[in-house]
């Protein structure tokens, strides 16, 4: 029987994150009609480094999330944006060369990473700042020993 690894995912969402902030709330309303709404943002200490990574170092408000609908202080997304910090510590992400080197050189974000080259597969375990690195001839090898190595280490609150 063979499992894809994103079914292991754990349902992860931001509106019921402890790391959630919400801040602004707008004074006007413009075409919402359901109140002003406010601006959410992630809290997480490796906010910052995960969205740098993701986005490129691009975005004119680095963590931002979404907004509110006006009614309630939950953001209107449904799930997490790809640079959720708590995603990258539970679930291995490819990443580009560029991202890669980011990592290995920053030790930031924490988190667990592959990267295809020139025919392997490259494992970087960053769960603690270290970032371990190991190749693989395959992906399944690379996904079982960062997976491994995730369960192994006691990482307690990922937050």
């Amino acid at each position: 029987m063979s499992v894809k690894v994103t079914q292991l995912m754990p349902d992860i969402r931001c509106e019921t994150c402890k790391m959630l902030k919400v801040v602004g709330r707008a004074t006007k309303i413009y075409k919402n009609t359901n109140g002003p709404r406010a601006k959410c943002f992630c809290g997480h200490k490796d906010a910052v480094s995960a969205f740098d990574m993701r986005n490129g170092g691009n975005g004119s408000e680095p963590c931002f999330i979404s907004y509110t609908d006006g009614r309630s202080d939950k953001p209107t997304t449904k799930t997490t944006p790809r640079w959720c910090p708590v995603r990258l510590m539970l679930m291995p992400v490819e990443v580009t060369k560029a991202e890669a080197y980011r990592v290995l050189s920053s030790k930031t974000p924490r988190g667990m990473f592959y990267l295809k080259d020139d025919g392997e597969v490259i494992g970087i375990n960053n769960l603690r700042g270290e970032a371990e690195l190991e190749g693989f001839k395959t992906k399944n090898e690379c996904l079982r020993w960062l997976m491994g190595k995730a369960n192994s280490q006691n990482l307690g609150d990922v937050g």
